[in-house]
């Protein structure tokens, strides 16, 4: 082997020891996190009383603040072509 492949070498090797040092501390993070998050995830959907099912899942969300608001993104909530619905949001 050449001087300059024994240069790739090592550093191909240094860097998947830096890599693997990182990874593993990221994913005790990302382990600590979801574990604290969790707790906040809300479905979103809509419920009819008269339908079945009651309850149509739509996305998720999160809960904000004391818990009495959720945000999710917009395509999750349902269109209303018109004003009357029997239809309401329901978070789980």
């Amino acid at each position: 082997m050449t001087a300059s492949a024994d240069a790739r070498r090592s550093l191909v090797v240094g860097l998947a020891m830096v890599l693997l040092v990182f990874c593993q501390s990221t994913l005790a993070d990302m382990v600590a996190t979801i574990e604290r998050v969790k707790p906040s995830i809300v479905a979103v959907g809509t419920f009819a009383a008269t339908s079945n099912p009651q309850f149509s899942f739509r996305g998720t969300g999160f809960v904000v603040g004391d818990g009495n608001l959720a945000a999710t993104n917009a395509h999750v909530l349902p269109s209303s072509a018109s004003g009357i619905s029997l239809e309401s949001l329901a978070f789980q």
